[in-house]
């Protein structure tokens, strides 16, 4: 199970607990503007070989945070950059459990009035 909360209000149609559901799709309540985050936090620390974070869609270059990077926790409390956002979304490939993940924004305005959080792909360690 993952929680996501954000620097920014989620929309009322589509809210933040959409992404701990298979294809859930949350919507931000305005665009993004720089140091605006949004952040996963696992129930419990997540083995994984790789995780997919998105912003937007795969198919759309709009509705994400354009530019930006992510941070990793392996305790929910520190937090180390782990490399930046290409088209809005990142893949991990963490050493170790993961307790939570945060995406920052380093761009203004995305060209919409929202931004589109999707649930983590997680691919579990082998």
């Amino acid at each position: 199970a993952v929680t996501l909360t954000s620097s920014i209000r989620e929309s009322a149609k589509f809210p933040y607990s959409n992404v701990d559901t298979y294809k859930g799709y949350a919507y931000t309540s305005r665009t993004g503007r720089k140091g605006d985050w949004v952040l996963y936090t696992f129930d419990e620390p997540v083995s994984c070989r790789e995780m997919l974070l998105r912003t937007g869609y795969s198919h759309l270059t709009k509705m994400q945070f354009v530019t930006g990077y992510a941070e990793v926790s392996y305790d929910g409390t520190t937090y180390e950059r782990a490399g930046d956002l290409e088209k809005g979304s990142i893949t991990l490939k963490p050493g170790r459990p993961v307790k939570s993940v945060r995406i920052v924004s380093t761009c203004d305005d995305n060209g919409t009035p929202y931004v589109t959080i999707q649930p983590p792909q997680v691919k579990p360690a082998l």
